[in-house]
C-alpha cells in the first residue's frame, strides 16, 4: 500500500500540473473540469456555503471527498493533495527531523483555530479561505512562480542553443513544439511573484521544525478532514500483544499522529500513509475497517474560551479582509 500511495501521489500531481498548463491561453481542451482540484476542497465548499447562503453544485467533488473520508479517513491529505505531495518531496530534500517532541502536539489546535476564523469571516461575507486553503496556495505558487520560471529558463536555454551547429536545429524544433503544445503564446509574468514564493518557502522552512509542519499544525483544510476522519470506518489497528514499544512508528510518523506510548493516537491526524506499518518490526500495525482499534484517542484540547476567542478573531478579520 505504501508503493500504491506513492504511485497515486505522482499520478495525481501530474494531473494537477497538466490541468494548470491547460488553462494557458489559448485553451486547447474543454475548460469544464480544469478547476477540479479546487472543487475538491471541503474548506472552500463550507466557506462559500456560509458566504452565499446556499450550496453550489460545483462543489459536488468535495462532497465525494467527504464521503470517502468517512470510509477511509484523512486519505486526501496523504494521497491526493498536491500541497501534501510537494511537502513530502521538500521534506525528503531538506531532511526534516524525525523526532516528534511531545510538547509540540499542543500546536495541533492552531489549524482548528484558523478554521474557525475562516468560517466565521465567511459567514459575514469576508473570504479568507482562498488565502489559506492549501489547494489555493499550491495553485498560486505553481502558476505564478514555478511554471513561468520553467518556461523562461527553457526558452532561454533553447535560444542560447540556436547558434550551435546541429543542436540549433533541434533547439528550434523543440521550441516550436513546446510553443504549440505546452507553453503559452507569450512568456507569462505575474505581479507579486516574490510574495507568493516567499510564503511557499516559509511553509517549506517550517518543515525543518517538524515534517509536514503545515499539514500538522496550520492547514485549515486538514482540520476539516481531521474532524470528518474521526468518524472513519477504515482505521489503524494495534495488536498490543505484538507491540514491543520500540518507537519506530512514532519517529517515522509524518503527522505525529501516534503518541509516545506507541499505542494511543490523535484520531483524525493520520493521513493513511502506511509508513508506520512499513517500519514496524513485529507487524503489530494494520489498517482495517472496524471501530475497535486497540488504542485510545488523545483529544486535541479546544476549550470554550479558545472557540470564543477564535470567533472574535474571525469577526475582527472581516473589515480587514474586505
Amino acid at each position: 500500500m505504501f508503493k500504491a500511495r506513492r504511485a497515486v501521489q505522482i499520478i495525481s500531481f501530474a494531473i494537477f500540473i497538466f490541468l494548470l498548463y491547460a488553462t494557458s491561453y489559448p485553451l486547447r481542451v474543454v475548460p469544464g473540469d480544469l478547476d477540479i482540484f479546487m472543487r475538491l476542497s471541503s474548506l472552500q465548499m463550507f466557506a462559500t456555503w456560509l458566504n452565499t447562503g446556499h450550496f453550489i453544485s460545483k462543489f459536488i467533488p468535495a462532497i465525494v471527498v467527504i464521503f470517502l473520508s468517512i470510509i477511509f479517513g484523512r486519505f486526501f491529505c496523504g494521497w491526493i493533495c498536491p500541497m501534501g505531495t510537494t511537502l513530502d518531496l521538500t521534506d525528503s530534500l531538506i531532511h526534516a527531523p524525525r523526532l516528534n517532541v511531545p510538547n509540540r502536539n499542543r500546536f495541533k489546535k492552531v489549524k482548528y483555530i484558523l478554521l474557525i476564523i475562516i468560517l466565521v469571516a465567511a459567514y459575514f461575507e469576508a473570504n479568507l479561505a482562498g488565502w489559506f486553503d492549501p489547494l489555493s496556495i499550491i495553485t498560486r505558487t505553481v502558476v505564478q512562480v514555478f511554471l513561468p520560471s520553467f518556461e523562461f529558463i527553457t526558452r532561454l536555454l533553447l535560444s542560447g542553443m540556436t547558434p550551435i551547429p546541429l543542436l540549433g536545429t533541434l533547439a528550434v524544433d523543440a521550441r516550436s513544439f513546446l510553443r504549440t503544445t505546452i507553453f503559452s503564446l507569450q512568456q507569462p509574468v505575474f505581479h507579486g511573484m516574490a510574495a507568493v514564493l516567499l510564503f511557499f518557502l516559509f511553509t517549506v522552512i517550517l518543515s525543518t521544525y517538524n515534517r509536514r509542519f503545515w499539514c500538522r499544525f496550520l492547514c485549515p483544510l486538514g482540520a476539516v478532514n481531521a474532524v470528518i476522519s474521526k468518524f472513519s470506518i477504515f482505521r489503524k489497528h494495534v495488536d498490543q500483544s505484538k507491540c514491543i514499544k520500540c518507537g519506530r512508528c512514532v519517529r517515522n510518523c509524518k503527522m505525529g499522529a501516534i503518541s509516545e506510548s506507541c499505542v494511543d493516537d490523535f484520531k483524525g491526524e493520520c493521513i493513511e500513509c502506511f509508513t508506520c506499518v512499513r517500519v514496524c518490526p513485529t507487524k503489530a500495525l494494520s489498517f482495517n475497517p472496524g471501530l475497535n482499534s486497540g488504542s485510545s484517542t488523545i483529544p486535541v484540547n479546544m476549550s470554550r474560551r479558545t472557540f470564543l476567542v477564535s470567533s472574535a478573531m474571525g469577526l475582527a478579520a472581516v473589515p480587514i479582509a474586505r
